[in-house]
């Protein structure tokens, strides 16, 4: 659980890193407080970082709160 622990730790601050740029705004929660949950999970679970936003769309779905930016479309 180790290197959970450190995976933990490093993502969100990548996540700041990249967020964080000179005159930029942005949506906390979307830019940053919902992803290191999902990405533990997914890490956790085996899902390739690349299907992140899918689980992240599909956790909102579950949970019954489409994310404004990541809904879905007609035929998906």
């Amino acid at each position: 659980m180790r290197w959970l622990a450190a995976r933990t730790q490093e993502r969100p601050v990548a996540l700041v890193e990249r967020a964080v740029a000179p005159g930029m705004h942005m949506d906390f929660v979307a830019a940053l407080a919902s992803w290191p949950p999902i990405q533990t999970t997914c890490e956790m679970a085996g899902v390739p970082q690349g299907d992140e936003p899918l689980t992240f769309e599909w956790s909102n779905r579950i949970a019954g709160r489409p994310h404004p930016d990541r809904s879905a479309t007609p035929g998906e």
